[in-house]
């Protein structure tokens, strides 16, 4: 459901940039690297989702979840200090 939303909105702004400023002032070199790390999420996550209990699932969602606040919050303090 949402995915093949944020999948949709997501490729019609990627074709948005490409039409009107393109991606020349864009890094782009750390898209090797990215993108096979996601497809390696995908299917290392699709196998620990039959292996791992929802319970454990949960438990490391969340604390991933947490972890990124406080990564955004420190961003946030350094940025103001």
């Amino acid at each position: 459901g949402s995915i093949v939303v944020i999948l949709l909105a997501q490729a019609a702004k990627l074709i948005s940039v490409g039409v009107t400023v393109g991606f020349s002032s864009y890094n782009l070199s750390m898209l090797w690297y990215i993108i096979p790390a996601g497809i390696l999420g995908g299917f290392l996550g699709s196998i620990l989702h039959i292996k791992i209990k929802e319970k454990a699932i949960n438990i490391v969602f969340n604390s991933t979840v947490i972890l990124v606040i406080l990564i955004c919050v420190y961003n946030i303090i350094t940025a103001i200090i």
